[in-house]
């Protein structure tokens, strides 16, 4: 099967269902608009959506005729604005356009126009494939009219590499919080700050480690700061995936304090490595941890609560190893990487039994 992928190869997520399609025995050609550049991945470069917003529509000719020459099977766009246009415009069939969150849940809502092309997009789209079922609920209440061709497809995790340390303690108090998130406001890590002032009043000798960058790390360190926890909070600036995993099992607590979230893979992430995750009770996060099962939900944009949660589990070693396992059999169970990429296969060998 040749596949050709539009997608922003500079995305992780790109990046690991390139290789795990790849690995399944797919020619894959990538185009892009937001490269990764390093050469570890193939990619045909097709102007700069980071510098120029203009890149697709500009390019989507030159897109088309591309593909045109590739010839391939199938066409997949991974999220449904800027790349979902160029597979629109392509005219290519069969289609799969992705959904992966805020061009569903943000977009759509910036302006009559926005919700215009990703209507356009979807509707040349013969799948739809959505990370959650909150995605899919929410991209057909949107566009109903697509919902006859809508298809949850997650995304899996290795658990190879993000698998719980066997020397794991659930006895300290002296407990180690972490969150891997763009430093952006959606994420609510401004509340996560709030909300660890009040722990460090209960466990004074708690850490906050905080993976990721992005335009809010001034507002967050000088949050820190005013609060007077800044020497118990580390900003660790972006991990590399490869370094994910000892991040996460360096941590005592993973912490999900969205505002709102499509998905929650960072969640999946943890809970594979072990970590009992507190997370906002707001859309795929509460998907993910089985409505409080696999895991605490705690109101959006509530550091009272938030910091009961954590003052709470901190003092529950039992709460915590149970967490730790009924999270870690949850991705094993449903999340697998292999399974994930099983569930997309099955999406282009229906498109393609159909097209013979």
């Amino acid at each position: 099967m040749r596949l050709v992928l539009l997608a922003a190869t500079a995305s992780s997520h790109t990046q690991k269902w390139y290789k795990q399609l790849k690995d399944a025995g797919i020619e894959v050609i990538l185009i892009t608009a937001a490269p990764l550049g390093d050469g570890s991945i193939e990619e045909i470069v097709i102007g700069d959506s980071r510098s120029n917003r203009l890149a697709y529509p500009l390019n989507s000719g030159k897109v088309k005729r591309i593909i045109a020459e590739i010839k391939p099977d199938i066409v997949h766009a991974y999220y449904a604005s800027g790349y979902g246009w160029w597979g629109a415009r392509s005219r290519f069939h069969p289609l799969v356009i992705s959904v992966w969150g805020s061009d569903i849940t943000v977009t759509p809502r910036e302006s009559w126009l926005a919700a215009k092309m990703i209507r356009y997009n979807l509707s040349h789209a013969d799948i739809v494939c959505a990370t959650s079922r909150y995605l899919a609920d929410a991209t057909i209440k949107f566009y109903p009219e697509i919902a006859g061709k809508m298809s949850v497809v997650p995304f899996g995790i290795d658990i190879s590499k993000f698998k719980a340390s066997t020397e794991r303690s659930f006895d300290n108090m002296d407990v180690a919080i972490g969150s891997a998130r763009s430093l952006e406001r959606i994420y609510g890590l401004d509340v996560l700050l709030k909300a660890f002032k009040i722990v460090l009043e209960e466990i004074p000798g708690a850490k906050l480690r905080l993976a990721g960058d992005g335009p809010k790390y001034r507002n967050l360190s000088e949050l820190a700061r005013r609060l007077g926890i800044a020497k118990n909070v580390e900003f660790l600036g972006h991990i590399a995936q490869d370094d994910m995993p000892p991040f996460l099992r360096s941590i005592d607590m993973f912490i999900i304090p969205s505002r709102e979230e499509a998905f929650g893979v960072a969640a999946l992430e943890a809970m594979a490595c072990g970590i009992p995750v507190i997370g906002s009770a707001v859309g795929g996060i509460i998907e993910v941890l089985r409505g409080g099962q696999c895991g605490v939900l705690v109101k959006p944009d509530n550091p009272d609560e938030l910091s009961a949660a954590i003052i709470k589990l901190a003092c529950d070693p039992e709460k915590r190893k149970l967490l730790s396992e009924t999270g870690r059999k949850l991705v094993v169970d449903n999340y697998e990487v292999g399974r994930c990429v099983k569930m997309q296969l099955a999406v282009y060998n229906q498109l393609l039994s159909i097209e013979s």
